[in-house]
C-alpha cells in the first residue's frame, strides 16, 4: 500500500468528557478525562481526547510553524 496524508481544519475548544457529552447531548464513553470539543469545516461537532487531538493537529499561531514527519 502507498501512504497519503490529509489535511483538514478544525476548531477545538479544552472540554472535559462529560461537558461534552452533556453540550453535544449524546453518550460518548465511560469516565471524564480532559479532551477537546471539536467542530469540522461541515459544522459536526464530536469529543477528541486529549493526547489524540495534539498528536493529529497543532495550533495555528503557535512557535512551531512547520509540519514534519515526525508530526
Amino acid at each position: 500500500m502507498e501512504k497519503y496524508i490529509g489535511v483538514k481544519i478544525v476548531k477545538a475548544k479544552p472540554m472535559m468528557l462529560i461537558e461534552a457529552e452533556e453540550l453535544l447531548q449524546r453518550k460518548i464513553k465511560s469516565g471524564n478525562e480532559e479532551g477537546y470539543l471539536v467542530e469540522y469545516e461541515d459544522g459536526y461537532q464530536s469529543w477528541s481526547p486529549k493526547e489524540a487531538l495534539e498528536k493529529a493537529y497543532h495550533k495555528f499561531g503557535s512557535d512551531k510553524n512547520t509540519v514534519t514527519q515526525d508530526d
